[in-house]
């Protein structure tokens, strides 16, 4: 397959959208589309602070907002760009730009503080994986 013919997607979430992604450009999500009502709304994945996972949906948390997507978190995990994002919970997946410290807590977890001074517990499992690029 050539470059020319490599199809990703540009928006994911309730409605998928794709498009032709020419050599160098990014094969991760820019928009994330939410229902709200009627209407669809289109979320820039940069302005994601986090994402949690209930069963079968996510809840996407955009600031004061949270919206909800019918989606497992695994799926979504999946097609996030991993320099980005990363998995720190076996429910919650954070942006790392929106992540201002990391906290050390009790029993090897630590406490990721956001921007917006809320706290997110990072679990053993992954505190690795996301301390390693920060060290």
């Amino acid at each position: 397959m050539s470059s020319i013919e490599l199809v990703t997607q540009d928006t994911i979430g309730a409605e998928v959208f794709e498009r032709v992604a020419p050599p160098g450009v990014s094969r991760y999500p820019k928009r994330i589309t939410v229902r709200v009502d009627e209407r669809i709304l289109f979320v820039r994945t940069e302005d994601v602070e986090w994402f949690e996972g209930a069963r079968n949906y996510v809840r996407v948390h955009v600031g004061p907002q949270v919206y909800r997507i019918r989606m497992s978190l695994r799926a979504l995990e999946e097609v996030l760009d991993p320099d980005r994002f990363r998995r720190i919970h076996r429910s919650i997946i954070v942006n790392l730009d929106h992540v201002r410290e990391i906290q050390p807590w009790f029993s090897g977890d630590y406490v990721a503080l956001l921007r917006d001074r809320r706290q997110l517990r990072v679990s053993r499992t992954f505190a690795q994986e996301l301390l390693r690029p920060l060290q």
